[in-house]
């Protein structure tokens, strides 16, 4: 059983070495065309005008928030609090803290004048809506 597993074997390896010589012996191509070399386009690769600033809040030595902006996004990160009696790594305490972004900002405090409700667009009070006497026959 051996003797027939070695043959097997010796006969995979030196069918693969007449395959590997068969490749070895081909002809090579008698003229390969030479390509004209090309100027290379210049190519400039430049970084983006991103400004970067990083405002820190804190209160007795602790940073209480961050606001990153940059380019166009602004956001803000906040230290994790740990929660009651939980401890970091507990259950009850989270180890990951997102950033967040500032959607939309309502103007509570505003002086602007609100626009009337019987203005229409042209400036022009709305008529009147008729009687109900004069309605009703």
């Amino acid at each position: 059983m051996r003797t027939l597993a070695g043959f097997r074997l010796a006969l995979f390896f030196s069918s693969m070495m007449l395959v590997s010589l068969s490749f070895a012996q081909e002809e090579k191509p008698e003229h390969l065309e030479l390509l004209d070399e090309v100027d290379q386009p210049t190519i400039t690769i430049r970084k983006p005008d991103v400004s970067e600033e990083i405002t820190e809040r804190r209160e007795d030595g602790t940073v209480r928030e961050v606001k990153v902006q940059t380019g166009g996004s602004t956001y803000y990160l906040y230290p994790n609090r740990q929660l009651g009696s939980g401890i970091q790594g507990d259950t009850a305490s989270s180890v990951v803290r997102p950033s967040l972004w500032r959607v939309h900002e309502f103007d509570v405090v505003s002086n602007k004048p609100s626009p009337e409700p019987d203005d229409d667009a042209d400036g022009k009070a709305a008529p009147a809506p008729p009687s109900p006497s004069s309605t009703a026959n």
